[in-house]
């Protein structure tokens, strides 16, 4: 198999589809030469690799006829000098850092590192194998998507409330959540969450990490996983275990499903609140309470303060600046 292609553009960054094809731009300044690797989504085999060319420090090509769902990653070539901060190795596979979707998980696998674990120059050596089999791929998506009428918040700053949010954590135990929208981005624009944030004169919703992020290798050498989501690979990415199906839209949506004016009613009986809460939980509010809310700044609203929020300020908007 094998693409048409023409020289493309060096913006935007990323991988961009204009209806016709698809527009891929990378960053490197120092690269001596960039591939653009293309892969079954089916099976993962590697289809074809396309050399792009150089504007400046930005590597591209425009391939007709390609589309949302392909999947595709880089090998970047350059010096190899890690103590002048060069690691160029084209034996492993690059995301592109502007992907919108990734495919796959990271396996920790000795070659998913740009040097030999072995050597006893350790990280100055370099490793030759490859690491495609190992590492999650980008893939191009339709960034297409239908606001609506949903209206873009103003709430005064004077009077915003932040409250600062897990994901999981927030729904998984809300029982008046649909079991399979619980721990995802559908269960935290459920009437119950919103209603619930309403309630306590929330203006402002801030998640903990949402991006694309990796299970760091001592806590699966532990059967763990990363819960907090501060490992980050993917910044244009929403996390795909936050995602009750297959659609990336659902963060979306769950932005605009917060914008929305306030027409739900809140009942206490009707939601739970996790009572084993840490000192970690920056997320947890008393179960006793729906007139005030503790943020990972320590903001509190009095009673009074609540009850004039959840009256003045009609909508929730929520802080989600890596999403276009």
């Amino acid at each position: 198999m094998s693409h048409a292609r023409l020289p493309g553009t060096p913006r935007p960054l990323g991988a961009s589809w204009d209806g016709h094809g698809v527009n891929f731009a990378l960053f490197s300044a120092h690269a001596d030469k960039v591939e653009l690797c293309l892969f079954d989504a089916a099976n993962g085999a590697e289809l074809e690799r396309v050399v792009l060319e150089a504007s400046g420090d930005v590597w591209h090509v425009y391939l007709p006829n390609c589309g949302p769902g392909t999947v595709y990653g880089y090998r970047v070539y350059g010096p190899y000098d890690p103590e002048k901060g060069h690691r160029f190795n084209p034996h492993k596979l690059l995301l592109d850092p502007y992907a919108r979707q990734l495919s796959g998980k990271l396996t920790w696998d000795d070659s998913v590192y740009g040097f030999d674990v072995d050597d006893d120059q350790q990280d100055l050596s370099f490793s030759d194998t490859d690491s495609a089999r190992f590492v999650p791929r980008s893939v191009v998506v339709d960034e297409t998507f239908d606001w609506g009428s949903d209206p873009r918040p103003r709430v005064p700053w004077a009077c915003t409330v932040i409250y600062e949010a897990h994901v999981r954590g927030f729904t998984m135990l809300n029982a008046a959540i649909a079991e399979e929208q619980r721990g995802s981005f559908a269960g935290l624009a459920s009437d119950s969450a919103i209603s619930y944030l309403q309630s306590l004169g929330i203006t402002t919703l801030e998640l903990q990490p949402v991006q694309a992020f990796v299970d760091d290798h001592f806590l699966v050498r532990k059967n763990l996983v990363n819960y907090w989501g501060y490992n980050s690979i993917g910044y244009f990415a929403v996390e795909s275990r936050y995602l009750s199906g297959a659609d990336r839209n659902e963060f979306k949506a769950m932005c605009g499903a917060c914008t929305r004016p306030a027409s739900r009613s809140f009942s206490t009986s009707s939601t739970t609140i996790p009572q084993k809460a840490t000192s970690r939980d920056r997320h947890s509010v008393s179960a006793a309470s729906t007139t005030s809310a503790t943020t990972g700044s320590s903001t509190r609203t009095s009673a009074s303060t609540s009850t004039t929020a959840v009256a003045e300020i009609r909508s929730t908007s929520i802080i989600r600046g890596f999403c276009k």
